[in-house]
């Protein structure tokens, strides 16, 4: 994940990704996150496995005015959440 935004930084510059996106971005690996740019822009994702610093994550997150959704894939093997 790191290594896609990376490259894609280096490909379209810090002018054209934004000061907005480029903050998530920051503050997810401030954080120990590996995080990319999921589409055009506006919005991160993210992985965090440790749920002790997912809760810092989205406090980071929430104090610098951004929306945090936290989503759990689906183990159709188990049938739950």
């Amino acid at each position: 994940m790191n290594a896609n935004f990376d490259l894609r930084r280096a490909i379209y510059t810090d002018a054209c990704l934004g000061q907005g996106n480029l903050k998530m971005v920051e503050i997810a690996r401030k954080h120990g996150s590996a995080v990319k740019l999921p589409g055009s822009g506006g919005a991160v994702i993210g992985l965090c496995p440790d749920p002790e610093k997912l809760v810092i994550l989205k406090e980071a997150f929430q104090e610098a005015g951004c929306v945090f959704c936290h989503i759990v894939p689906y183990d159709s093997s188990s049938g739950t959440v």
